[in-house]
């Protein structure tokens, strides 16, 4: 079975500690008395995928499931990006999807990136028990991200995933 070289994949793990083992606790600045606290290690797993649907379609997919202190957050994404130029230097993409947080929330997704600009709109539709407490009005975010491309765009040293 041969790979498919237009279909890129992405994965990896993270431990994130603030204090390993049995070690030495962490003061809060401003916390009761100078309560000593431990934060638990954070497990993060996250994987992806692109693949060319034609020569102006991607599909992307991604998941990244995390946890820390016995609580669990799992994220599942499924996005379109449409190239809208094929103009190398003045790439712009239209992105439409959803990713879905298990258990709590479908968040319909659009982004536009203009070279190094990009921009996007999300709002979490909550279906969990977080409904009542947002009065189902459920929480845009608007990013805005800025990419310093290299001056020479053969300094290039790393081909990132896009989105």
């Amino acid at each position: 079975h041969e790979r498919d070289p237009a279909w890129k994949d992405t994965g990896g793990a993270a431990d994130c500690r603030c204090a390993k083992g049995p070690g030495p606790a962490r003061t809060a600045a401003g916390g009761r008395d100078g309560a000593a606290f431990f934060l638990p290690a954070r497990w993060t797993f996250h994987g992806g995928a692109l693949l060319p649907v034609d020569d102006s379609k991607t599909f992307h997919a991604s998941m990244i499931v995390q946890t820390q202190a016995g609580a669990m957050e799992t994220v599942v994404t499924g996005a379109m990006s449409f190239h809208l130029s094929d103009d190398e230097d003045n790439q712009v993409e239209l992105y439409t999807g959803a990713m879905y947080r298990v258990g709590d929330a479908v968040i319909p997704y659009l982004g536009l990136e203009l070279q190094s600009l990009w921009l996007g709109f999300s709002y979490d539709i909550n279906h969990s028990g977080l409904k009542t407490a947002s009065q189902s009005r459920g929480g845009n975010e608007i990013s805005i991200i800025y990419v310093k491309q290299p001056s020479d765009p053969r300094n290039r040293q790393v081909e990132c995933p896009r989105f």
